[in-house]
């Protein structure tokens, strides 16, 4: 299927020597059908651009809008909003000044019924994941035993220990995970410690 849409002084369908429509000053559009249709005519390739100096983390989501148009729909569509109106979500990130292209799908059942559609997108909310708590991998019973636990990379982690689960101390310095388990060493302590670790955003 194609589709030009040209500006007319006056236009008119006639058939069999009949006219059958007509317009005046107007914009015409002539659609171009063939038997042997496929699924790529029912198809629309968008580009999606970031002009802001922020990126777009989480992706995008394209609004597919069909207006009244009850027997056409978007086949590929993630879902639809409040009003009814199909959306494509799009889950890569798209840096400033970059580009994202979108492929659009349409089930029209009747070739005749040419889609009209009104496109537009934003930016899907980015959501910082949360690191998963430490875990103790290991430790020890008397005084002066190191313990593990496991580290995400880059998450800052600080440790304190109590001797009476009262009172805190904090040991000097972030630790830096690097993804590995990480080691505290309790050398010096003459009593056993309890000792907990906080995680820094």
């Amino acid at each position: 299927m194609r589709a030009v849409i040209q500006r007319v002084i006056s236009a008119s369908v006639t058939i069999d020597g009949v006219v059958k429509a007509g317009i005046d000053t107007g914009m015409l559009v002539l659609v171009a059908f063939e038997e042997a249709a496929t699924a790529e005519d029912n198809e629309q390739h968008v580009r999606i651009s970031n002009p802001t100096p922020q990126d777009f983390l989480a992706g995008v989501r394209l609004f597919v809008s069909l207006g009244n148009d009850t027997t056409n729909r978007v086949w590929n569509a993630t879902g639809t909003n409040k009003l009814g109106v199909s959306y494509i979500d799009v889950h890569t990130p798209a840096a400033s000044g970059s580009f994202i292209d979108v492929l659009v799908q349409y089930y029209v059942p009747n070739v005749r019924a040419v889609p009209v559609v009104q496109l537009s997108a934003e930016p899907l909310p980015f959501v910082k994941p949360v690191p998963p708590a430490p875990t103790l991998i290991a430790s020890g019973s008397s005084a002066g035993a190191p313990f593990r636990f496991n580290t995400v990379r880059g998450q800052l982690y600080l440790i304190e220990w109590s001797e009476d689960l009262a009172q805190w101390r904090t040991l000097p310095g972030l630790m830096t995970g690097s993804g590995a388990p990480a080691e505290v060493n309790a050398a010096g302590a003459n009593r056993c410690r309890f000792y907990r670790v906080l995680m820094f955003p």
